[in-house]
Protein backbone atom coordinates (compact mmCIF):
# COMPACT_ATOMS: atom_id res chain seq x y z
CA UNK A 1 0.00 0.00 0.00
CA UNK A 2 2.77 2.43 0.61
CA UNK A 3 4.59 1.35 -2.44
CA UNK A 4 1.27 2.19 -4.34
CA UNK A 5 1.28 5.53 -2.55
CA UNK A 6 4.29 6.51 -2.89
CA UNK A 7 3.92 5.78 -7.28
CA UNK A 8 0.75 7.91 -7.22
CA UNK A 9 2.12 10.84 -5.59
CA UNK A 10 5.79 10.72 -6.09
CA UNK A 11 5.88 8.05 -9.08
CA UNK A 12 7.94 5.69 -6.70
CA UNK A 13 9.97 8.19 -4.95
CA UNK A 14 10.06 9.80 -1.75
CA UNK A 15 9.00 13.36 -1.37
CA UNK A 16 12.46 14.75 -1.09
CA UNK A 17 14.07 12.54 -4.02
CA UNK A 18 10.77 13.84 -6.51
CA UNK A 19 11.83 17.65 -5.38
CA UNK A 20 16.01 17.14 -7.19
CA UNK A 21 13.78 15.78 -10.45
CA UNK A 22 11.28 18.36 -10.49
CA UNK A 23 13.08 20.46 -12.49
CA UNK A 24 13.71 17.71 -14.84
CA UNK A 25 9.94 16.80 -15.20
CA UNK A 26 9.15 20.93 -15.81
CA UNK A 27 11.83 20.76 -18.60
CA UNK A 28 10.43 17.95 -20.60
CA UNK A 29 6.83 19.17 -20.26
CA UNK A 30 7.87 22.13 -21.52
CA UNK A 31 9.39 20.50 -24.93
CA UNK A 32 6.22 18.56 -24.68
CA UNK A 33 4.03 21.51 -24.47
CA UNK A 34 5.70 23.57 -27.36
CA UNK A 35 6.04 20.85 -30.21
CA UNK A 36 3.64 17.77 -29.21
CA UNK A 37 0.97 19.72 -27.67
CA UNK A 38 0.48 21.91 -30.77
CA UNK A 39 0.33 18.94 -32.94
CA UNK A 40 -2.33 17.40 -31.28
CA UNK A 41 -4.39 20.41 -31.31
CA UNK A 42 -3.81 20.93 -35.06
CA UNK A 43 -4.24 17.35 -36.00
CA UNK A 44 -7.85 17.33 -33.66
CA UNK A 45 -8.70 21.11 -35.77
CA UNK A 46 -7.74 19.31 -38.96
CA UNK A 47 -10.26 16.61 -38.05
CA UNK A 48 -12.93 19.25 -37.15
CA UNK A 49 -12.65 21.12 -39.99
CA UNK A 50 -13.22 18.07 -41.89
CA UNK A 51 -15.99 17.05 -40.46
CA UNK A 52 -17.64 20.61 -40.80
CA UNK A 53 -16.94 20.25 -44.69
CA UNK A 54 -18.56 16.73 -44.28
CA UNK A 55 -21.58 18.13 -42.17
CA UNK A 56 -21.25 21.67 -43.63
CA UNK A 57 -25.09 22.78 -42.38
CA UNK A 58 -24.29 21.72 -39.06
CA UNK A 59 -23.74 25.23 -37.44
CA UNK A 60 -22.57 24.46 -34.18
CA UNK A 61 -19.62 22.55 -35.14
CA UNK A 62 -18.45 25.81 -37.06
CA UNK A 63 -18.63 27.80 -33.96
CA UNK A 64 -16.46 25.07 -32.33
CA UNK A 65 -14.00 25.16 -34.73
CA UNK A 66 -14.04 28.67 -34.58
CA UNK A 67 -13.67 28.59 -31.12
CA UNK A 68 -10.78 26.30 -31.10
CA UNK A 69 -8.76 28.10 -33.74
CA UNK A 70 -8.97 31.10 -30.98
CA UNK A 71 -7.89 28.84 -27.88
CA UNK A 72 -5.00 27.74 -30.21
CA UNK A 73 -3.88 31.16 -31.00
CA UNK A 74 -3.93 32.62 -27.63
CA UNK A 75 -2.99 29.67 -25.35
CA UNK A 76 0.18 29.47 -28.36
CA UNK A 77 1.04 32.62 -27.36
CA UNK A 78 0.31 32.63 -23.62
CA UNK A 79 2.39 29.23 -22.72
CA UNK A 80 5.20 31.60 -24.36
CA UNK A 81 4.97 34.39 -22.21
CA UNK A 82 4.38 32.69 -18.76
CA UNK A 83 7.30 29.87 -19.41
CA UNK A 84 10.05 32.42 -20.49
CA UNK A 85 9.60 34.06 -17.56
CA UNK A 86 8.41 31.64 -15.13
CA UNK A 87 9.49 28.14 -16.26
CA UNK A 88 7.73 26.74 -12.86
CA UNK A 89 3.99 27.82 -14.76
CA UNK A 90 4.66 24.78 -16.86
CA UNK A 91 2.59 22.80 -14.48
CA UNK A 92 -0.18 24.71 -15.05
CA UNK A 93 0.22 25.60 -18.64
CA UNK A 94 0.40 21.65 -19.04
CA UNK A 95 -2.98 21.24 -17.17
CA UNK A 96 -4.40 24.13 -19.24
CA UNK A 97 -3.60 23.05 -22.08
CA UNK A 98 -5.18 19.42 -21.47
CA UNK A 99 -8.35 20.95 -20.24
CA UNK A 100 -8.57 22.49 -23.65
CA UNK A 101 -8.52 19.25 -25.14
CA UNK A 102 -10.44 17.55 -23.34
CA UNK A 103 -13.31 20.30 -23.33
CA UNK A 104 -13.26 20.96 -26.80
CA UNK A 105 -13.39 16.70 -27.83
CA UNK A 106 -16.18 16.50 -25.52
CA UNK A 107 -18.03 19.89 -27.09
CA UNK A 108 -17.42 18.53 -30.66
CA UNK A 109 -18.48 15.00 -29.19
CA UNK A 110 -21.69 16.93 -28.33
CA UNK A 111 -22.47 18.64 -31.21
CA UNK A 112 -22.34 15.31 -33.40
CA UNK A 113 -23.92 13.09 -31.09
CA UNK A 114 -24.23 11.06 -34.05
CA UNK A 115 -20.51 10.40 -34.37
CA UNK A 116 -18.47 7.93 -32.20
CA UNK A 117 -16.05 9.73 -29.48
CA UNK A 118 -13.37 8.69 -30.71
CA UNK A 119 -11.09 11.80 -30.24
CA UNK A 120 -11.82 12.08 -26.74
CA UNK A 121 -10.64 8.53 -25.79
CA UNK A 122 -7.92 8.67 -27.96
CA UNK A 123 -6.59 11.85 -25.45
CA UNK A 124 -7.76 9.88 -22.24
CA UNK A 125 -5.09 7.44 -23.12
CA UNK A 126 -2.39 10.05 -24.83
CA UNK A 127 -2.42 12.66 -22.82
CA UNK A 128 -0.93 11.06 -19.35
CA UNK A 129 1.85 9.55 -21.06
CA UNK A 130 2.69 12.62 -23.41
CA UNK A 131 3.86 14.53 -19.95
CA UNK A 132 5.42 13.96 -16.83
CA UNK A 133 4.00 15.07 -13.76
CA UNK A 134 2.69 12.89 -10.62
CA UNK A 135 0.43 10.38 -11.67
CA UNK A 136 -2.26 11.21 -9.27
CA UNK A 137 -3.19 14.37 -10.50
CA UNK A 138 -3.05 12.77 -14.17
CA UNK A 139 -5.78 10.38 -13.25
CA UNK A 140 -7.67 13.51 -11.48
CA UNK A 141 -7.69 15.51 -14.65
CA UNK A 142 -9.09 12.48 -16.89
CA UNK A 143 -11.44 11.14 -14.20
CA UNK A 144 -12.67 15.01 -14.43
CA UNK A 145 -13.01 15.31 -18.08
CA UNK A 146 -14.53 11.71 -18.19
CA UNK A 147 -17.28 12.99 -15.56
CA UNK A 148 -17.87 15.62 -17.55
CA UNK A 149 -18.51 13.90 -20.69
CA UNK A 150 -20.80 10.99 -19.08
CA UNK A 151 -22.83 13.78 -17.51
CA UNK A 152 -23.48 15.78 -20.98
CA UNK A 153 -23.50 12.73 -22.95
CA UNK A 154 -27.00 11.52 -21.16
CA UNK A 155 -28.05 15.26 -21.59
CA UNK A 156 -27.03 15.87 -25.29
CA UNK A 157 -27.45 11.95 -26.95
CA UNK A 158 -30.41 9.21 -26.62
CA UNK A 159 -29.74 6.55 -23.55
CA UNK A 160 -28.51 4.38 -25.97
CA UNK A 161 -25.86 6.09 -27.51
CA UNK A 162 -24.53 7.60 -24.45
CA UNK A 163 -24.75 4.19 -22.18
CA UNK A 164 -22.27 3.20 -25.37
CA UNK A 165 -20.01 6.11 -24.88
CA UNK A 166 -20.07 5.92 -21.06
CA UNK A 167 -18.93 2.60 -21.18
CA UNK A 168 -15.86 3.21 -23.80
CA UNK A 169 -14.91 6.27 -22.01
CA UNK A 170 -14.43 4.22 -18.68
CA UNK A 171 -12.88 1.63 -20.43
CA UNK A 172 -10.37 3.86 -22.19
CA UNK A 173 -9.81 5.94 -18.68
CA UNK A 174 -8.93 2.71 -17.32
CA UNK A 175 -6.32 2.63 -20.07
CA UNK A 176 -5.06 5.65 -19.57
CA UNK A 177 -4.60 5.24 -15.71
CA UNK A 178 -3.08 2.03 -16.09
CA UNK A 179 -0.22 3.79 -18.86
CA UNK A 180 0.25 6.81 -16.04
CA UNK A 181 0.78 4.32 -13.51
CA UNK A 182 3.04 2.03 -14.96
CA UNK A 183 5.03 4.46 -17.42
CA UNK A 184 5.46 7.96 -15.91
CA UNK A 185 6.79 6.22 -12.49
CA UNK A 186 9.27 4.54 -15.11
CA UNK A 187 10.64 7.90 -16.44
CA UNK A 188 10.70 9.62 -12.88
CA UNK A 189 12.90 7.29 -11.66
CA UNK A 190 14.81 7.41 -14.72
CA UNK A 191 15.38 11.25 -14.00
CA UNK A 192 16.28 10.66 -10.11
CA UNK A 193 18.92 7.74 -11.73
CA UNK A 194 20.03 10.61 -13.78
CA UNK A 195 20.46 13.13 -11.21
CA UNK A 196 22.41 10.96 -8.84
CA UNK A 197 24.79 10.03 -11.50
CA UNK A 198 25.12 13.61 -11.86
CA UNK A 199 25.58 14.11 -8.49
CA UNK A 200 28.14 11.94 -8.10
CA UNK A 201 30.32 13.53 -10.72
CA UNK A 202 29.58 17.06 -9.09
CA UNK A 203 29.90 16.40 -5.46
CA UNK A 204 32.93 15.88 -3.58
CA UNK A 205 31.89 12.87 -1.83
CA UNK A 206 33.86 13.45 1.64
CA UNK A 207 32.66 16.57 2.16
CA UNK A 208 29.29 16.94 0.46
CA UNK A 209 30.14 20.53 -1.15
CA UNK A 210 30.57 20.25 -4.97
CA UNK A 211 34.12 19.11 -6.22
CA UNK A 212 36.54 19.99 -8.90
CA UNK A 213 34.80 18.80 -11.83
CA UNK A 214 31.75 21.02 -10.92
CA UNK A 215 34.21 24.28 -10.30
CA UNK A 216 35.65 24.28 -13.52
CA UNK A 217 32.12 24.14 -15.54
CA UNK A 218 30.55 26.73 -13.47
CA UNK A 219 33.71 28.57 -14.09
CA UNK A 220 33.50 28.45 -17.54
CA UNK A 221 29.48 29.38 -17.18
CA UNK A 222 29.99 31.94 -15.11
CA UNK A 223 31.95 34.12 -17.80
CA UNK A 224 29.46 34.79 -19.52
CA UNK A 225 27.47 35.64 -16.71
CA UNK A 226 29.19 37.91 -14.53
CA UNK A 227 27.19 40.48 -12.13
CA UNK A 228 28.70 44.13 -11.83
CA UNK A 229 30.81 43.42 -8.80
CA UNK A 230 32.03 39.12 -7.31
CA UNK A 231 34.39 38.34 -4.88
CA UNK A 232 36.06 35.16 -4.78
CA UNK A 233 37.97 33.75 -1.58
CA UNK A 234 40.12 30.91 -1.88
CA UNK A 235 40.89 29.01 1.14
CA UNK A 236 43.92 26.35 2.32
CA UNK A 237 43.43 24.80 5.48
CA UNK A 238 46.77 24.57 7.71
CA UNK A 239 48.38 21.43 9.15
CA UNK A 240 46.46 18.59 7.37
CA UNK A 241 49.34 16.61 6.65
CA UNK A 242 50.83 17.01 10.62
CA UNK A 243 47.26 15.91 11.61
CA UNK A 244 46.90 12.86 9.63
CA UNK A 245 50.57 11.79 10.78
CA UNK A 246 49.65 12.65 14.44
CA UNK A 247 46.11 11.74 14.80
CA UNK A 248 45.65 9.75 11.38
CA UNK A 249 43.53 10.17 8.16
CA UNK A 250 39.77 10.08 10.30
CA UNK A 251 40.71 13.24 11.85
CA UNK A 252 42.10 15.38 8.84
CA UNK A 253 38.44 14.02 7.28
CA UNK A 254 36.75 15.79 10.06
CA UNK A 255 38.59 18.52 9.98
CA UNK A 256 38.20 19.13 6.02
CA UNK A 257 34.44 17.88 6.58
CA UNK A 258 34.08 21.10 9.33
CA UNK A 259 35.93 23.65 7.13
CA UNK A 260 33.70 22.81 3.75
CA UNK A 261 30.63 23.06 6.04
CA UNK A 262 31.66 26.10 7.48
CA UNK A 263 32.56 27.66 4.57
CA UNK A 264 29.16 26.47 2.83
CA UNK A 265 26.96 28.09 5.59
CA UNK A 266 28.29 31.59 5.34
CA UNK A 267 28.72 31.30 0.81
CA UNK A 268 25.50 29.03 0.28
CA UNK A 269 25.69 25.69 -1.83
CA UNK A 270 25.61 27.04 -5.05
CA UNK A 271 29.10 28.19 -5.08
CA UNK A 272 31.37 26.65 -2.52
CA UNK A 273 34.27 24.09 -3.67
CA UNK A 274 36.58 21.50 -3.17
CA UNK A 275 39.05 22.45 -5.23
CA UNK A 276 40.86 18.75 -3.93
CA UNK A 277 43.17 18.08 -0.85
CA UNK A 278 42.99 21.14 1.50
CA UNK A 279 41.88 23.30 -1.09
CA UNK A 280 38.51 25.54 -0.95
CA UNK A 281 36.79 28.70 -2.86
CA UNK A 282 33.54 30.27 -2.17
CA UNK A 283 32.19 32.46 -4.59
CA UNK A 284 30.42 35.56 -3.42
CA UNK A 285 28.01 37.84 -5.85
CA UNK A 286 25.99 39.87 -2.95
CA UNK A 287 28.14 41.14 -0.81
CA UNK A 288 31.56 43.38 -1.36
CA UNK A 289 34.41 42.87 -0.93
CA UNK A 290 34.55 44.47 2.96
CA UNK A 291 31.68 42.29 4.01
CA UNK A 292 33.45 39.11 2.64
CA UNK A 293 36.53 39.94 4.53
CA UNK A 294 34.61 40.77 7.90
CA UNK A 295 32.80 37.07 7.19
CA UNK A 296 36.17 35.29 6.45
CA UNK A 297 37.29 36.69 10.05
CA UNK A 298 34.57 35.54 11.49
CA UNK A 299 34.88 32.26 9.78
CA UNK A 300 38.55 31.71 10.43
CA UNK A 301 38.37 32.98 14.60
CA UNK A 302 34.94 30.16 14.51
CA UNK A 303 37.18 27.43 13.57
CA UNK A 304 40.78 28.95 15.41
CA UNK A 305 38.84 28.43 18.28
CA UNK A 306 37.99 24.73 17.56
CA UNK A 307 41.78 23.99 16.86
CA UNK A 308 41.44 24.93 13.23
CA UNK A 309 43.69 27.34 11.01
CA UNK A 310 43.19 28.33 7.41
CA UNK A 311 44.94 30.81 5.12
CA UNK A 312 42.67 33.06 3.11
CA UNK A 313 42.90 35.46 0.12
CA UNK A 314 40.15 37.22 -0.87
CA UNK A 315 39.82 39.18 -4.23
CA UNK A 316 37.19 41.14 -6.84
CA UNK A 317 36.55 41.22 -9.74
CA UNK A 318 34.13 43.62 -12.30
CA UNK A 319 32.08 41.86 -14.95
CA UNK A 320 34.77 42.74 -17.82
CA UNK A 321 37.50 40.59 -15.61
CA UNK A 322 38.33 37.31 -16.61
CA UNK A 323 37.01 34.83 -13.80
CA UNK A 324 40.55 33.25 -13.65
CA UNK A 325 42.17 36.25 -13.14
CA UNK A 326 40.53 37.00 -9.81
CA UNK A 327 40.97 33.73 -9.06
CA UNK A 328 44.42 33.83 -9.36
CA UNK A 329 44.87 36.71 -7.03
CA UNK A 330 42.74 35.27 -4.49
CA UNK A 331 45.01 32.14 -4.52
CA UNK A 332 48.45 34.25 -4.44
CA UNK A 333 46.96 36.10 -1.42
CA UNK A 334 46.02 32.92 0.24
CA UNK A 335 49.44 31.62 -0.06
CA UNK A 336 51.07 34.83 0.87
CA UNK A 337 49.42 34.29 3.80
CA UNK A 338 50.08 30.69 4.25
CA UNK A 339 53.61 31.61 4.52
CA UNK A 340 53.80 33.95 7.01
CA UNK A 341 51.82 31.78 9.10
CA UNK A 342 54.30 28.60 8.38
CA UNK A 343 56.90 31.16 9.00
CA UNK A 344 55.88 32.46 12.32
CA UNK A 345 54.73 28.95 13.61
CA UNK A 346 58.65 27.47 12.95
CA UNK A 347 59.67 30.56 14.77
CA UNK A 348 57.37 29.79 17.77
CA UNK A 349 58.66 26.27 17.76
CA UNK A 350 62.50 27.29 17.93
CA UNK A 351 61.89 29.78 20.03
CA UNK A 352 60.20 27.18 22.39
CA UNK A 353 63.22 24.61 21.62
CA UNK A 354 65.50 27.37 22.53
CA UNK A 355 64.76 27.93 26.21
CA UNK A 356 63.94 24.14 26.79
Amino acid sequence: MDRLRKILLYGGLTKEEFTHVKENCDHYNIIALKGLLPIIMWVFLIMFMINAVAHFENTPTQIVIGITSMALVVERFAFAMLLEDKPQRVTLCMYIGMATLYLMTIIQSMVQPSLPTVSFVVLLVALPIAFTDIPIRQIIAGSLASALYIILSYHFENSQIALFDSIEVIMFLFIGTMASVFLIPSRIQAFYQDYHMRLLSEIDLLTGIKNRNCYEKDIQSLQGDLPPIFVIVYVDADGLHSLNNEKGHHAGDEMLIHIAHTLRNHFGEAYTYRLGGDEFVGISFNDEIDEVSHKMKIIAQQLMDEGIHISYGISTGQRQDLIEDVIRDAEHLMYKQKRAYYTHTVHDRRQREARI
